[in-house]
């Protein structure tokens, strides 16, 4: 069993991700990570927090890299806008 496993990442809705800037990179077991741009606000954190039930981890990001991993996530999922 390894300790850094990676669980995959529940799928926001793709409007809440870019309305709210957020994006769920990684998943573990003790923590997730959360890229997001500089607007964020606490109550989409506070939220996201309480939907994956873990301590997360914050990514700060340019809004130009949040578009591109937003695209790149939802272009893999099929499920864009």
């Amino acid at each position: 069993m390894s300790e850094s496993s990676s669980i995959l990442p529940p799928r926001l809705p793709y409007s809440f991700a870019k309305r709210h800037g957020v994006l769920v990179r990684e998943v573990h077991p003790e923590h997730a990570t959360v890229a997001h741009r500089a607007n964020v606000g606490l109550h989409s954190l506070i939220e996201l927090r309480r939907v994956l039930a873990r301590p997360i981890q914050l990514e700060a990001v340019t809004d130009d890299t949040f578009a591109l991993l937003l695209q790149r996530v939802y272009e893999n999922d099929g499920s864009g806008s």
